[in-house]
């Protein structure tokens, strides 16, 4: 499916709806690099598109949750402290008000 995507997306460079389709198409794939740079050409030829303002935000929004959790998890390693498995969660959803 990659493959008839990036046909389509070379027929007609120019569309946002497109590059965005291909940018969700690498991030199911893992490729995230390739999904970001899809999803800001999407965001370049229309800076409202909506899929891909959505995509990306959730893409940086999980990794600064990810360097988060990496900069308490190095906290806690040096202090030998053991690690709960809930301990990520705790950390990106915050309690209730």
């Amino acid at each position: 499916m990659l493959c008839i995507k990036t046909i389509y997306f070379r027929a007609s460079p120019d569309s946002a709806q497109l590059a965005t389709s291909l940018g969700l198409l690498y991030l199911q794939e893992g490729k995230y690099q390739h999904a970001l740079e899809k999803l800001g050409g999407a965001l370049a030829r229309d800076p409202q598109c909506v899929q891909a303002l959505l995509a990306a935000g959730a893409m940086m929004q999980v990794s600064h949750y990810l360097k988060l959790f990496l900069k308490h998890l190095k906290a806690k390693a040096e202090k030998k402290e053991v690690i709960d498995p809930s301990y990520f969660f705790k950390i990106i959803i915050p309690e209730p008000f």
